[in-house]
């Protein structure tokens, strides 16, 4: 019985990463919205975390109307 309570209770860091997923893809998906391509707005967000800044809405649409500096 407690096995199959584990099972159905899914670890923290998984829904942790299913949230962040979830908000990436409603960001992708906002960002679409208004004429950006999703691989621009993937792009982009890619270029931030791998340099180590911060995936905030206002760098992103930044970086999507005026390139990067």
């Amino acid at each position: 019985m407690q096995q199959q309570q584990q099972r159905r209770s899914p670890n923290p860091a998984q829904l942790v990463n299913q949230s962040v997923k979830v908000n990436v893809e409603r960001f992708i998906d906002d960002f679409a919205s208004m004429g950006f391509t999703r691989d621009q707005v993937r792009g982009v967000i890619r270029d931030l975390s791998d340099s180590g800044q911060t995936v905030d809405t206002n760098v992103v649409l930044d970086r999507l109307m005026n390139g990067r500096r």
